[in-house]
C-alpha cells in the first residue's frame, strides 16, 4: 500500500517549544505510516512561490502556524479543490474574530472556511471558535511541553529576577501594562527582566527600561531565554486574548510561579492563587510579596498531564486514525 505523503508547514520558527512540537509531531506521523516532508521558511513570497509549485503532490497539508496572510489563505482553497485535506494550527486568537466585516481583507469565516481541520490548545478556545459558523472541524490537540527533557521543572536555581514579563511585546499581549508594572515593582526594590522574540516596540521603550533599571533582551530565543526562566522567580502575563500560550507553558515547565489574570483558560488550569482581576496592578503587587518565597512546587495546576508527550501522541494518533485513514 502507497504511503500518504504529509507537508508540515512552518514560517521561520524561532522557538525552543518547536523542535519539541515538530519532533513529536514527525514521530507519531511516521509511525503512522506517513511520508512525512517538512518545510521552512522565511517568508511569504518564498512559501507562496513553493506551495503552488509542489503542495498539491501531497495528500495532506500542516500549516503549523497561523499564516493568515491572504495569498495563504486563497491557497489553502485551492489545494482543498485538488482534494488536499489542509490542517491549520491555532495558538491565539485573533482581534475580534467575531465582529463581521474584514480581517486582513477577507472575514474570520473566509479564514476558517480555507482549512479542514484546526487544531487548537484547549477546550476554551474551541468552544469560542465554534460560535463562529464554519465547516472547518476542530480538535484540541494542545503541545507536547510538560516533562520533556528540554525543560526542568525540579531545577532550584538562583532568583537573579524577581520576576520576568516573556512574549512578544505588543499592545494585545498589554505592552503598556507590563511596562507600568515593571516600573513599580523596580520603585519597590524588585529585579525585572523584560525579554522578546522579536524587536516589535522594543526600541520605544529602551530609554524608558534603562531609566528605571530594567532588564531587557529583546531577539531573545531558544537557551537563552530558557536560561533566564530558570533565574527568575515570578512569570506575569498581561495576554486577556491568548490561549494558554507558549510562554505561560514554557515558564510552568521551568518551576516559574506564575501569575495569571482570572479568566479561561488561564483558569482551567491555573493554581487559583496565583489568578489576579484583569488590569488589577496592586493585586499582582500583593501576590508577588505574598508568595516571593513560596516554593513554585506549592503551587498545583490543574491538568498537567494534558501536556505531556505521551497525551498528546495519543490525541495525534486518535486523530490521524478517524480522519486521515
Amino acid at each position: 500500500m502507497k504511503k500518504k505523503k504529509i507537508l508540515l508547514v512552518d514560517y521561520n520558527y524561532t522557538r525552543a517549544w518547536k523542535d519539541i512540537f515538530l519532533e513529536t509531531t514527525y514521530t507519531v506521523l511516521k509511525k503512522e505510516g506517513f511520508d512525512v516532508t517538512y518545510l521552512d521558511v522565511s517568508s511569504y513570497a518564498l512559501l507562496n512561490d513553493w506551495l503552488h509549485s509542489q503542495a498539491s503532490d501531497f495528500d495532506v497539508v500542516w500549516f503549523f502556524t497561523d499564516l493568515d496572510e491572504k495569498g495563504i489563505v486563497d491557497f489553502r482553497y485551492e489545494l482543498k479543490k485538488k482534494g488536499v485535506k489542509v490542517i491549520g494550527q491555532s495558538q491565539g486568537f485573533y482581534d475580534n474574530p467575531y465582529e463581521e466585516g474584514s480581517y486582513k481583507g477577507y472575514s474570520f469565516k473566509y479564514l476558517l472556511d480555507s482549512m479542514d481541520y484546526l487544531f487548537v490548545n484547549t477546550d476554551y478556545v474551541k468552544d469560542e471558535y465554534s460560535k463562529i459558523k464554519s465547516n472547518v472541524k476542530y480538535y484540541t490537540l494542545g503541545l507536547p511541553l510538560y516533562e520533556h527533557k528540554k525543560y526542568n521543572y525540579n531545577h532550584s536555581g538562583g532568583k537573579e529576577y524577581d520576576v520576568i514579563f516573556g512574549g512578544r511585546f505588543v499592545p494585545e499581549k498589554g505592552h503598556f501594562l507590563i511596562l507600568n508594572l515593571a516600573i513599580m515593582l523596580r520603585k519597590l526594590g524588585y529585579s525585572v527582566m523584560i525579554t522578546a522574540p522579536g524587536t516589535n516596540n522594543f526600541y520605544k521603550f529602551i530609554h524608558m527600561f534603562d531609566e528605571y533599571g530594567i532588564n531587557h533582551r529583546f531577539q531573545c530565543f531558544n537557551d537563552e531565554y530558557l536560561e533566564i526562566l530558570r533565574k527568575s522567580n515570578f512569570f506575569v502575563s498581561f495576554s486577556f486574548i491568548d490561549t494558554l500560550n507558549i510562554s505561560v507553558l514554557e515558564a510552568m515547565n521551568e518551576g516559574v510561579k506564575v501569575i495569571l489574570p482570572n479568566i479561561r483558560p488561564f483558569s482551567d488550569y491555573c493554581d487559583k492563587r496565583l489568578l489576579y482581576t484583569p488590569y488589577n496592578l496592586e493585586e499582582i503587587l500583593k501576590k508577588i510579596k505574598k508568595y516571593k518565597d513560596t516554593p513554585a512546587k506549592s503551587f498545583k495546576h490543574k491538568n498537567r498531564d494534558f501536556y505531556t508527550f505521551n497525551a498528546y501522541s495519543e490525541r495525534l494518533s486518535k486523530f490521524i486514525k478517524k480522519e486521515l485513514k
